[in-house]
């Protein structure tokens, strides 16, 4: 079967916004959020360091 040219081009678009969209998956009582799009580096950077400093608070609290 053939796909049309409008066809094909309303899938190849709705392709790439489903990339840029944030998966979810609400597991028990949680919600997680996978996102793939780019952030600056600035923004990861931070994150990052946030990260980190609420796995150290965690680990001296409930050792």
């Amino acid at each position: 079967m053939e796909i049309g040219t409008s066809q094909t081009h309303r899938h190849a678009t709705s392709l790439l916004l489903d990339k840029a969209k944030p998966a979810t998956r609400l597991v028990g009582d949680r919600l997680f959020v996978l996102d793939k799009r780019e952030v600056p580096e600035e923004i990861q950077q931070l994150a990052e360091n946030a990260t980190v400093k609420a796995m150290d608070r965690a680990r001296r609290e409930h050792p």
